[in-house]
């Protein structure tokens, strides 16, 4: 669409030109000076202006409410190029901003505090790939995206006198539905084998039968799972609410393959890659004898020939002991 902004204005310019040629030789042309004035509105250009602008930029002071982790610093220039040493880190975590000068608005000790607060997920749901992918991609546009402006807007502020600099306390992050539950459909049959129950059930403080797209990122973002330095408070759209631009990238299905090369996640893990199942074959009719279940005409054919044999050897048995002497007399 912003191409397509920039074409509509160039042919708007390419139109005026030609305006002013026609009345430069039309007979209606005066001496008198004409100004012609174009306006173009696009508002994806100025998307493009804002895609530069960050909310935040390296660590702060240290966390009031989670003891151990740290506020991120007030920062509302351009995304700033990441330093060498971070670049393999970048490629690990977050490979989509693996280009040009990787201009960011995250530096490389946010990074490491990242990939730190993603170890719990990782030893999880890095057992099927697209899963895993669609949750970094939810944490990197939050963390380093050069248009972080777009979908995340800071709401609470506190001053860093040690450092002169200013906290980010609390940040709305504008994420768009479609993106949310594309990544829940993902992950939710994603197993935990050690403990034999899904992943979800340890990720999304409550049973996986309870969890869905919204509560379990609500989740992950609340201070109270001891992860979150400070409040995000997630606001799930698909359409741009009080001027920002929801987050909705690209999901994979657990279906599908990446484009590193992994592969689908297994049957195990995704319900979706098992297949429809087998369907049993019909029921044979039952075997009947005169109307009767042949299995119960056979049972008692045999029970009177085995009482008739039985009965008849008793008695032959008797004839035998008592001889012929006593038969004839």
């Amino acid at each position: 669409m912003l191409e397509w902004d920039a074409l509509n204005c160039g042919m708007q310019l390419q139109a005026v030109v030609k305006v002013k040629k026609t009345l430069h030789n039309s007979s209606l042309y005066t001496s008198h000076k004409t100004n012609v004035k174009i306006v173009c509105f696009g508002p994806h250009i100025s998307s493009q202006v804002q895609a530069q602008h960050c909310v935040w930029y390296g660590e702060c002071g240290e966390s009031d409410k989670v003891p151990g982790k740290k506020y991120n610093c007030n920062y509302t220039g351009p995304p700033i190029p990441l330093p060498a040493e971070g670049h393999e880190l970048l490629t690990e975590l977050c490979p989509g901003y693996d280009y040009g000068n990787q201009s960011l608005c995250c530096d490389v000790q946010q990074l490491l505090t990242l990939q730190g607060s993603l170890q719990l997920p990782l030893q999880f749901l890095s057992r099927c790939p697209a899963c895993f992918f669609n949750l970094m991609n939810l944490f990197c546009e939050l963390t380093c995206s050069p248009r972080q402006s777009l979908f995340v807007n800071g709401t609470q502020f506190t001053n860093d006198t040690a450092a002169n600099k200013t906290n980010v306390v609390e940040v709305q992050y504008y994420i768009g539905q479609t993106f949310a539950n594309a990544m829940y459909n993902a992950c939710q049959d994603v197993q935990a084998p050690s403990i034999n129950v899904k992943a979800l059930s340890l990720l999304c403080g409550k049973d996986a039968s309870d969890c869905n797209a919204t509560n379990w990122i609500e989740y992950m973002f609340d201070i109270n799972n001891g992860q979150s330095p400070f409040p995000i408070i997630p606001i799930f759209s698909d359409v741009p609410v009080s001027g920002m631009i929801p987050m909705n990238n690209k999901t994979y299905g657990c279906t599908e393959g990446l484009e590193d090369g992994s592969g689908p996640c297994s049957c195990q893990d995704c319900s979706q890659a098992c297949g429809p199942q087998p369907v049993p074959p019909p029921l044979l009719p039952p075997w009947t004898i005169l109307g009767i279940d042949a299995m119960v005409v056979i049972m008692w054919i045999s029970y009177v020939a085995f009482l008739l044999i039985f009965i008849g050897a008793v008695i032959g048995a008797w004839c035998y002991r008592q001889g012929p002497t006593h038969i004839m007399t």
